[in-house]
Parts: C-alpha cells; sequence; structure tokens
C-alpha cells in the first residue's frame, strides 16, 4: 500500500531510514565557526594538519550559482567545480527539519541529502563529503563507496574527520538509494528554481 507524503514526511520526522531516531540538530553557527577552531588547534599553518574532506564552511550569504534553489542558504562548499551544500527553506515550521540539498552547478543538478543537520554530517562519518557530488555521475558506485570506510584518507582527512566527531557528537548516517528516493519525493516540490 503507498504512503502519500504528508505521511512518509511525518514517520522520517523522528526517525532515520532503519527506525532510529536522529539526534538533536546541531548549530549550524557553531559549523560556520569550524575554521577558527581548528585555526585554534593547528595555528595558522593548519591546512598542514588538517583536509576539510569537502566541508569547508560558507559565510558569505551571497554566495550562489544560478542553480542554486532561490529559497535556499549555503552553508558550505566541497571545494570543487562549485559543488555546495545549502539548507533549504522548507517552511514547515519544525526547527530540527533543516533540508540539506547538494548543488552541483557544472551540469545544473541538486540532489536532497538529509533531512536535518545531524543526518547531513553523518553521511561523512567513514569518508568525508567531498565524493558526494559523485552521485550526479556515478550514483551506485558512490552508494558503494558511502558503505564502508576508506582506508586510504590521508592523516589531514582523519583529522579532520576526528575532529568533526568529537565537535558535533556525529554518528554514521547510512547514504542508500531508498533513503535518497524518500527524501525526493519529500522535498523536490519544495525546490525554488531560478527561471533562465
Amino acid at each position: 500500500m503507498g504512503q502519500d507524503a504528508a505521511s512518509i514526511r511525518h514517520h522520517c520526522r523522528n526517525t532515520n531510514v532503519v527506525g532510529n531516531f536522529v539526534g538533536t540538530m546541531k548549530s549550524l553557527m557553531d559549523f560556520l565557526k569550524i575554521g577558527d577552531k581548528i585555526k585554534e588547534k593547528w595555528g595558522r599553518q593548519f591546512h598542514k594538519h588538517v583536509d576539510f574532506c569537502g566541508l569547508e564552511p560558507v559565510n558569505d550569504p551571497d554566495y550562489r550559482y544560478e542553480s542554486t534553489p532561490v529559497n535556499s542558504e549555503v552553508f558550505a562548499t566541497t571545494g570543487g567545480d562549485g559543488v555546495h551544500f545549502s539548507l533549504l527553506n522548507t517552511n514547515i515550521g519544525l526547527d530540527d527539519k533543516k533540508v540539506i540539498i547538494m548543488t552541483v552547478p557544472m551540469i545544473d543538478k541538486i540532489i536532497i541529502l538529509a533531512d536535518s543537520f545531524d543526518e547531513f554530517l553523518g553521511l561523512g562519518y567513514y569518508n568525508g563529503w567531498f565524493p558526494l557530488e559523485q552521485l550526479v555521475y556515478n550514483f551506485n558506485d558512490t552508494i558503494g563507496y558511502y558503505s564502508t570506510p576508506d582506508n586510504f584518507l590521508t592523516l589531514q582527512q582523519r583529522n579532520f574527520l576526528d575532529f568533526m566527531k568529537t565537535e558535533f557528537d556525529i554518528v554514521h548516517s547510512p547514504l542508500t538509494k531508498m533513503r535518497l528516493e524518500i527524501l525526493e519525493r519529500l522535498y523536490t516540490d519544495m525546490l525554488i528554481l531560478n527561471i533562465k
């Protein structure tokens, strides 16, 4: 028996795809200050010790591309080809429902990744966030890559992931085809795109 988007949305508000309660949303403001905390820990030459793993904070409210939905706020970039992560303003009235989208400007593609900041951070638990862009180019291999830890991450990447896990109490969020399909059904109609 099929479920309508409202009943799926109700179920997903408090549980992840396997039925566990999703943790409390961490402050986006805390995330945007992560660069300062990293500089405090590793000093001015932090780049020798840390690789942001595709999650570089964006503090510029005007950072956007034509393909960035109008009703979104960019909070991070992967550092490659303009790919960025945004909070989608869904107007559903729940503070913990911060839908996270990824925009890939090179091909004008948007993927809905999570419906909480905690879930989004958990996607990068093992391998960071940079490879998420590959969902638009090689979906199945990317899903497979995110199913297990990458044992070939650099020391700088491991330093950043460990730092983020400590600062935000991150727990692993599985990246699955089913979860992405649910998110697409729930939130795609809420995207407000620039008309060219």
